[in-house]
């Protein structure tokens, strides 16, 4: 098993067809889930044990359970992870993570096939890669996705990594030929919306993977969540220092917000995190998530509307958000849709971020030792010091695996639209003419490429649903 007890991987809800078999009836749609994917996104699916079925829920992680009778099961922890931060200096920190990340990836390496390894132009999945070839002596085949938008092109960065180990490398560019086609395959092996745009470029790289030959695939899933890889994140430690350490007269609070602007901050794009002490100002509020919320309600044909909500565990306001991102928002969310894409092409995908020992580690190391010198992600970097080049390795822009949503979907033309307004299940949710008139729209910010994304899952979705029949 690897000892992935921190990956999480949580029992998605059967096959339609599974559960109509167990139930003798086809399972219906929860549409609030679905009206829930449409308005908040992603980080809401697992925030409730609920799924796209209605009275189906998802078994919790690191649970188990007995069942005896007919009775619901009552599933009870056998594992957890809490932040205990513990006294140490940036130094122990440091050398902490090296040797559990080296620890980490050697299992991960443990095969009797050739290793593919996902490789973006960003820290995370190069050390990974420079681990294996450089400490282990890995020959590796890494595996990248390039989309035109450049907002989201890391070619530079991945020919750096590519030249400087030396590997073969398959590159693979996003298009809009035949978009709704695998749309609908992918929605029909997922039997639920496809998440994010991330996770329908993903597919592409699942099956070049497969077509190469490889049959398993590494990935840096879980980073992010574990070293501060997203820009709110950066805001809310320095939010906490400016609370913790405001007595101290050595504290130079002018410093790290120079240091934000010169980094990560001069390349936020969304305009509530613009202010580097957001979160100094109202550490509650999350309208950076939920952005363009109102906007999204207003296209619907029924009224819905859920605030934001978080669990409590951390008093510290950036761990609080990273637990919450690992146990609900992110990770669960990661692997579900890592999982579908590569087992859909029969890919095992390994993620050695998410091993136990180095993710309870990271919760022992004191916060402040997260980000320094204007970096977040500071103890991976660090870590990778000698293993990625610089040009990698110290490039502090945060633009993740993604793509723009008209890389993917011609608007402009006609039988694309066609097929995008043409009467469906979808229009009993979403008001047709309302979103007529956001089709037409600027999709440059994220918030509207992502509502558009979502809304073709989830239409997709519903169409698969409905035209499923039990035994089929």
């Amino acid at each position: 098993m690897w000892g992935f007890s921190v990956q999480m991987k949580l029992v998605s809800p059967l096959r339609n067809q599974s559960l109509a078999a167990l139930a003798g009836a086809k399972p219906e749609v929860d549409h609030d889930h679905l009206l829930r994917y449409l308005v908040n996104g992603y980080k809401v699916l697992y925030k409730t044990p609920s799924t796209f079925f209605r009275d189906v829920d998802e078994f919790p992680a690191a649970s188990v359970a007995a069942l005896s009778d007919a009775t619901p099961p009552r599933p009870r922890p056998y594992w957890s992870l809490a932040y205990r931060p513990r006294p140490m200096s940036r130094e122990e920190a440091l050398d902490g993570v090296r040797e559990r990340l080296r620890e980490a990836v050697r299992p991960r390496l443990r095969a009797d096939v050739p290793l593919a390894f996902c490789l973006s132009g960003g820290v995370d999945s190069a050390t990974l890669a420079a681990i294996a070839a450089k400490r282990f002596g890995q020959s590796i085949h890494c595996f990248s996705i390039i989309d035109r938008d450049p907002r989201y092109d890391e070619s530079d960065e991945i020919r750096v990594m590519v030249d400087h180990l030396g590997c073969d490398h398959h590159v693979t560019r996003t298009s809009t030929e035949g978009f709704f086609d695998r749309m609908t395959d992918l929605v029909a092996y997922h039997d639920a919306p496809v998440a994010t745009i991330s996770y329908y470029v993903h597919a592409f790289l699942s099956e070049a993977i497969a077509a190469a030959g490889y049959k398993v695939a590494v990935s840096g899933t879980g980073a992010d969540e574990l070293f501060t890889g997203y820009y709110d994140h950066y805001s809310m430690w320095l939010a906490g220092m400016a609370r913790e350490r405001r007595n101290d007269p050595a504290f130079d609070l002018d410093r790290l917000i120079a240091e934000w602007r010169s980094g990560y901050g001069s390349a936020v794009r969304n305009p509530l995190l613009q202010h580097p002490l957001a979160f100094l100002d109202d550490p509650n509020q999350r309208d950076h998530i939920l952005l363009d919320q109102g906007l999204f309600e207003g296209l619907l044909a029924v009224p819905f509307h859920e605030d934001w909500t978080e669990r409590d565990y951390a008093p510290e306001l950036l761990r609080n958000r990273m637990l919450n991102e690992l146990f609900h928002e992110s990770v669960p969310v990661l692997l579900h849709e890592d999982d579908r894409n590569s087992m859909k092409v029969s890919v095992e995908n390994r993620s050695p971020y998410l091993d136990r020992g180095l993710a309870e580690f990271l919760n022992t190391v004191p916060s402040e030792h997260l980000i320094h010198d204007g970096f977040a992600k500071w103890l991976l970097r660090e870590a990778a010091a000698g293993l990625v080049p610089d040009a990698v390795r110290l490039d502090k822009r945060k633009r993740g695996f993604n793509a723009s949503i008209d890389s993917l979907v011609d608007r402009s033309d006609a039988g694309t639209r066609e097929r995008l307004l043409a009467p469906g299940p979808i229009f009993d949710l979403v008001d047709r003419d309302a979103f007529t008139g956001f089709l037409d729209g600027d999709m440059t910010a994220n918030s509207y490429s992502k509502f558009l994304f979502s809304f073709i899952s989830a239409r997709t979705f519903l169409e698969h649903h409905q035209a499923w029949l039990p035994g089929g």
